[in-house]
């Protein structure tokens, strides 16, 4: 069987090697020969993987929250003033979540009016989410991806208006 080559220490035989090491599993018009595949994983039989693949599996990617009835903020649920505010995500998002994704849904009979959602304790809007109107009477919507606090709360701003939709809906989070 082919040794990968190792960088640094094949000197002289490394293209040698490596070709020896393709050879393997690669047929010389370079597809994959058959059986060189690894059609299926085994499951973890030490601790050490069964702890890398529970760190993956809870950790690594978006914890999708599923198929919510309603959305978690309505217009009545949230201050539209022109300051800051705080948006406590803490009976939704699992504990433990650093980010947070979002849908979030905007209707004025104004342009340009938005909302920004940013992570609690920063003062500038740089890092942050926006949704603004564009037309008069036109919902217009958006995932906004925001890092949470320790506390799971985010901060929002809006423009000092009434709404006549702002819906805000956690789709997931990620820890």
């Amino acid at each position: 069987m082919a040794v990968k080559p190792t960088p640094g220490g094949s000197d002289g035989t490394y293209g040698a090697e490596l070709n020896a090491f393709l050879d393997e599993s690669l047929a010389a018009d370079g597809k994959i020969k058959d059986g060189a595949e690894q059609m299926t994983s085994a499951a973890p039989t030490t601790d050490v993987m069964v702890a890398n693949k529970k760190y993956v599996d809870d950790v690594v990617g978006l914890q999708d929250r599923g198929d919510p009835a309603a959305v978690d903020f309505a217009v009545g649920d949230l201050i539209a003033d022109g300051l800051a505010h705080e948006l406590d995500l803490s009976g939704i998002v699992a504990s433990g979540a650093a980010t947070v994704l979002l849908r979030v849904r905007i209707e004025d009979n104004a342009v340009g009016s938005l909302i920004v959602i940013k992570e609690n304790g920063n003062s500038n809007q740089i890092n942050a989410g926006v949704i603004r109107t564009q037309v008069s009477g036109v919902t217009n919507d958006g995932d906004m991806i925001i890092s949470l606090d320790a506390n799971r709360k985010a901060n929002y701003i809006t423009t000092n208006t009434t709404f006549t939709i702002l819906d805000i809906i956690v789709k997931g989070w990620w820890f």
